[in-house]
């Protein structure tokens, strides 16, 4: 008897454990009829019955109660005659069911699902099959009985995940000559079909079990994901078929149609529908650092600025298979500012270099990340456009930069009850060239309002991507992308001196931007990596073309020299999307 934390009690092949009803009232004088034998009885762990159970004479094989759950091995048999009872006290009654065998004072024994048979089942009378899970992956079930009836489920242990599409295992039914069989069986798996099969001159006596597997262009409808479908089975096909495949044995294992339908879209690759927003994300952190350094004012002709970068936030999207992100991007860029031959006017060069991390969230691909390495080399122009205005008011300054990423991918697909993880590394880059008309003008000493217009042009791309790892590789098509974005906004400064040389500043600002041309023209396209199936599109990311973005600043600095700023950004065109960074600048 088991009593609790008990893991397990093996009956190991050969032994043999039988267990008598009949009690000798000479020898045990409290004895009466309505006491019961118990072979084993347990209220935690695992009966492994690997050897034989003979129950007679009334008694009760075994008793589970709690926790506790049996399994008959593959060389394991039960042998329950038709006066045995089974009991969970020691009165009787014309039935009772014991952790999953109920058995009638007529000899009729029906099991449910506690119960998975691999080995032999003798019964002396009739069997009801109704929840009784079948494990055939031993080549060796039998289930033997004068009358078979109801539905058996066949579980998908005996799958490999390899190129099979049929199973056959013979004889499993028995029933004698003058016994009768009606039962039927059904697959806990949604991938294969299973049905009882008779082969051509074999015996009247007993019944086959046949298992089919569905092809996965069946299980996965649509015209959107046919080359998905097509993928799988083309990967499938090539497996040997004494190989096995740990992906495709926990797509077998999946008993419902939603949770199949879960698994595919973990599959898929969600986190690389929206590649381009992340290089997007990428390229923010770096605007800000940018207005900063170039804005501030060059005290010499040729002055060296530093601005150290960190940034953060979350990109959150509600479309059906795009994932959304929380990222954090730190960083160092540097500026060389050179003063023009006129007043107001200035140029240069710049180079920068970020790591970005991004956490993916979602339905899909859970637990997902990215790291990306950014490198930009850039050139600034400056140059103002009233030359009567000694304070060089209105400017327009114009920049050209490239910006080239590398991106390694960590993708968790999650199947059935396993998780899964690929990884991959590529490239992708970015060609932009951007234009502000500005006008700065000063309430008074301390209080200043800028204006500002302009519109950015960005040309980028993303390289093929391939995958490697365990699970189901993907390939990801190269994809291009032209951006057109003309913006309007004003910021506002409010400076308060702190002793002679340092102060404190408070800063706001407001843009209103619309993408003339999207982000997203068509959508990036995946397919299975090594087979000569063609790409199913990824879902297309939320992206509004008209957005608008508020932000809030606070400083310490001393003026043209070194600072340091916190800001805090809400953009509108996202539900609750807030970004916030840290910067520190040098200049010298």
């Amino acid at each position: 008897m088991t009593g609790s934390k008990v893991e397990n009690i093996t009956l190991k092949s050969g032994s043999t454990l039988n267990v008598d009803g009949k009690v000798d009232t000479n020898v045990y004088t409290n004895a009466t009829k309505s006491n019961v034998s118990f072979g084993i009885a347990a209220y935690s762990g695992l009966i492994d019955n690997q050897g034989t159970i003979n129950v007679t004479n009334g008694a009760t094989g075994i008793y589970l109660a709690g926790t506790a759950s049996l399994k008959n091995g593959a060389t394991g048999t039960i042998n329950i005659d038709a006066t045995s009872k089974s009991t969970a006290k020691p009165d009787t009654k014309a039935s009772a069911e014991l952790g999953g065998i109920k058995v009638t004072d007529k000899g009729v024994v029906t099991i449910n699902n506690k119960v998975i048979n691999g080995g032999t089942l003798n019964v002396k009378g009739a069997l009801n099959m109704e929840g009784l899970g079948l494990d055939i992956s031993t080549g060796k079930t039998v289930v033997d009985a004068k009358s078979i009836s109801g539905v058996a489920e066949v579980l998908p242990s005996f799958s490999k995940g390899n190129s099979e599409q049929k199973v056959t295992i013979k004889d499993v039914f028995r029933t004698g000559v003058v016994g009768a069989f009606s039962g039927d069986v059904k697959s806990k798996s949604v991938s294969w079909i299973a049905k009882i099969s008779k082969a051509p001159g074999s015996s009247t006596t007993t019944s086959d079990i046949t298992m089919v597997r569905i092809p996965y262009n069946s299980l996965i409808s649509g015209e959107r994901y046919k080359n998905l479908a097509s993928g799988l089975e083309d990967i499938r096909s090539k497996i040997g078929k004494d190989s096995s495949s740990p992906i495709f044995k926990s797509l077998d294992n999946i008993s419902s149609h939603r949770d199949f339908a879960r698994a595919v879209a973990n599959i898929r690759g969600d986190v690389y529908s929206n590649i381009q927003e992340r290089m997007k994300t990428v390229e923010s952190a770096f605007d800000r650092s940018y207005n900063e350094l170039l804005s501030s004012y060059n005290k010499t002709r040729n002055v060296n600025k530093f601005s150290v970068i960190y940034t953060g936030g979350e990109h959150k999207d509600n479309t059906l298979g795009v994932a959304g992100y929380k990222h954090k991007t730190v960083g160092l860029l540097y500026l060389n500012d050179r003063e023009g031959f006129t007043y107001g006017g200035k140029y240069g060069w710049s180079a920068g270099i970020v790591g970005s991390n991004f956490e993916f969230k979602g339905d899909t691909n859970k637990g997902s990340k990215e790291r990306v390495v950014s490198g930009k080399l850039g050139l600034h122009y400056q140059t103002p456009l009233n030359k009567e205005d000694d304070n060089a008011g209105l400017k327009w300054l114009t920049r050209g930069e490239v910006t080239v990423n590398n991106h390694r991918t960590k993708r968790y697909s999650q199947v059935g009850r396993d998780t899964y993880q690929n990884k991959a590394s590529f490239y992708s880059t970015e060609l932009s060239w951007k234009n502000t008309l500005s006008y700065d003008y000063d309430i008074n000493t301390k209080w200043t309002v800028k204006p500002y217009t302009g519109v950015d042009m960005s040309y980028g791309h993303i390289f093929n991507i391939k995958e490697k790892n365990e699970g189901l590789p993907l390939e990801v098509k190269g994809k291009d992308y032209f951006v057109i974005t003309p913006n309007v906004g004003v910021e506002t400064k409010y400076v308060l001196p702190l002793g002679a040389t340092h102060q404190v500043f408070a800063k706001a600002d407001t843009e209103f931007s619309y993408d003339v041309t999207k982000l997203y023209h068509g959508v990036n396209q995946a397919k299975m990596k090594n087979t000569s199936t063609g790409y199913y599109d990824l879902s297309k990311p939320e992206r509004r073309r008209a957005r608008v973005a508020v932000g809030a600043e606070l400083g310490l600095e001393k003026e043209n020299a070194y600072g340091i700023t916190f800001r805090a950004e809400y953009q509108g065109y996202k539900k609750s999307q807030l970004n916030y960074g840290v910067r520190l600048n040098y200049k010298f």
